[in-house]
């Protein structure tokens, strides 16, 4: 395979990372305008009690704090990735210095999300915190198909 071949395979994989990041930052981004509606779905699902929610507040606005910076970060990554792409038009430094920052960015987020599931378990009853582990490994399992 000549060197140009291989350059444009090599340039093809990134773009197609490249499509494949922003396809995942657009369904978070979707996913944060439906945020509160999956968040009050959840909890109607769990049946929280006003009491709980007076006590899960400060960790959801952390979580919610936390979690809008990080999104940020990772639309911030995917532009420098998509701008590396366009200046370079190959594999460069700044094209890896941008999929390693969507790529910490994405980490932090699933992190700061199963931290946000654990905490609740000192708001909840064992059957309601059992009933969101349910929930959280179901939608990871659908998110992997």
């Amino acid at each position: 395979m000549t060197a140009r071949a291989r350059t444009t395979l090599f340039l093809l994989a990134v773009v197609a990372v490249a499509a494949g990041s922003t396809a995942l930052t657009e369904m978070w981004m979707r996913r944060s305008h439906v945020a509160e509606d999956a968040h009050s779905w959840v909890h109607r699902q769990l049946n929280v009690t006003p009491e709980q929610e007076q006590a899960i507040a400060i960790t959801e606005k952390r979580f919610n704090e936390q979690r809008t910076i990080l999104l940020a970060r990772l639309r911030a990554a995917n532009a420098e990735l998509a701008q590396a792409i366009l200046e370079g038009k190959a594999k460069s430094p700044k094209v890896e210095e941008a999929v390693q920052k969507i790529h910490v960015a994405q980490a932090e987020l699933q992190q700061l999300t199963l931290e946000h599931v654990f905490e609740m378990r000192t708001a909840l009853t064992p059957e309601q915190y059992d009933k969101l582990l349910k929930l959280t490994a179901d939608a990871l399992s659908q998110e992997s198909h």
